[in-house]
């Protein structure tokens, strides 16, 4: 059996003097019908002795890393770049490819990942069948699981997300092993976490065309609750698992609920929408209801996402904003006058936070239309574009400097005269004119003045 490989790597095969195999991600995917992943290659060479033979082509070795047995190539045409790894073997000099690949594989992590296809010719090679897992959709251990997960706890987790990339499922034997060791996973650097559950969140959006619509970021979210795995990454949700809510407004638990908000919610949103109900058991057992749980919700999540998943923190303010507002006018209560305020103040969130707010309307379990809240803000927000209400500050008629030379605005109170000027227009936009401008703002001065006396 042979895949298709593209001219680069076949060049790639020509400058050296002994056969590369390309495996990983780039076989996986070839074989089912996807783009290649990123390219990792392998051969007998050592990395010096691959390295020397590339001299004189148009590979360069970018990074050389000895101790790995490995080296970073770019291609100076193309400018497509690969991982080059020598086998890693205790068999003597005289084995085969054959033998060579097949000890290779056994250091790898799953089988599906572990078929390998000589770069030149394209033919496969797979020692472990993992074409056969391919075929019938299953993520299974290289060899025994337990020591799989204990050479890399990660592997935990990367198992998680190629289940739910792939839309495969994971191997009876290797779940359990799992489930045994996921003691070992907070021990891992909380980057390495990080990365993998974030490609988790995301997990539906990586093969859409092999997945058919499948809310498998949620699956997986599922999945990792049996396991223990989303507890040990975030141990606060699983405060909310059993917790019961009002029945006439939430069909589920705190944690399931969450996890169904999660399944829809835009992918923008997936940290907010996992996050939004985090504080509800606090706030339960502290004051006996659920109140401002939005606002210590804010709270935690700031502590979760930088302390513990180590997300920006541009990042961290803008999903803690959003949880913080996601109960803004929830009843349909608010005045329109104060609610044309809120969404002046946060033009900045309005879009991400009709996502979220439609996500958890929908992972109360009852709802599949359009959520009341959603409709009310959007309608407003159009009524209030088509009057000409300035939502940003180079919307309004002047800038700071002006209102400085007008006024005598003291430069340090521009900016709260312009966040002024800027909330009394969302109720009164014809009057953002020049004058208009002027004029507020100076009795804006006064009604200071005054209050100084």
């Amino acid at each position: 059996m042979h895949i298709s490989i593209n001219s680069v790597l076949q060049n790639l095969s020509k400058t050296v003097q002994n056969p590369i195999y390309v495996t990983g991600g780039y076989v996986r995917n070839t074989l089912l019908g996807e783009p290649p992943a990123d390219t990792d290659i392998c051969g007998v060479q050592s990395v010096e002795e691959f390295t020397a033979s590339l001299q004189g082509s148009s590979f360069i070795p970018r990074e050389i890393l000895p101790r790995m047995n490995t080296a970073l190539i770019k291609d100076t045409v193309s400018g497509e770049s690969f991982e080059y790894t020598s086998f890693q073997s205790k068999l003597p000099k005289e084995a085969t490819d054959y033998e060579m690949i097949k000890a290779d594989a056994l250091r790898r992590d799953f089988t599906v990942n572990a078929i390998y296809a000589n770069a030149l010719t394209g033919e496969l090679i797979d020692p472990l069948n993992g074409y056969e897992d391919i075929i019938s959709k299953t993520i299974r251990t290289v060899k025994e699981p337990s020591s799989v997960f204990l050479f890399d706890p990660l592997r935990i987790l990367r198992m998680v997300r190629f289940a739910a990339q792939l839309g495969f499922t994971i191997e009876p034997s290797a779940l359990s092993a799992a489930k045994n060791l996921i003691n070992q996973v907070p021990l891992l650097a909380k980057e390495r976490i990080t990365d993998e559950f974030d490609k988790i969140l995301h997990a539906d959006q990586k093969y859409p065309a092999l997945t058919k619509g499948r809310a498998l970021h949620a699956e997986a979210l599922y999945l990792m609750k049996e396991m223990g795995l989303l507890f040990a990454i975030i141990p606060a949700l699983q405060e909310g698992d059993g917790l019961n809510q009002r029945k006439d407004f939430h069909r589920y638990d705190v944690l399931t609920h969450i996890l169904e908000t999660v399944r829809f919610s835009h992918p923008s949103v997936r940290y907010a929408a996992l996050l939004h109900d985090i504080a509800k058991p606090k706030m339960l057992y502290s004051t006996g209801k659920f109140a401002a749980h939005d606002k210590e919700g804010a709270k935690m999540a700031q502590n979760i996402l930088r302390n513990d998943l180590l997300l920006p923190k541009k990042d961290v303010s803008f999903i803690c904003m959003l949880i913080k507002l996601h109960m803004y006018d929830m009843d349909g209560k608010t005045s329109e006058r104060k609610l044309r305020k809120f969404l002046v103040k946060n033009a900045a969130y309005t879009d991400a936070l009709l996502l979220l707010k439609q996500a958890d309307y929908m992972g109360c379990g009852y709802m599949t239309d359009t959520s009341p809240t959603v409709l009310r803000f959007t309608a407003l927000r159009e009524k209030m574009k088509t009057e000409g209400v300035p939502f940003s500050l180079r919307e309004l008629a002047v800038s700071g400097y002006e209102l400085q030379s007008a006024t005598g605005l003291p430069p340090e109170r521009t900016s709260e005269a312009l966040q002024y000027l800027l909330l009394h227009f969302a109720n009164h936009p014809k009057q953002n004119t020049v004058k208009g401008c002027i004029a507020l703002t100076k009795k804006w001065l006064d009604g200071i003045a005054s209050s100084a006396k």
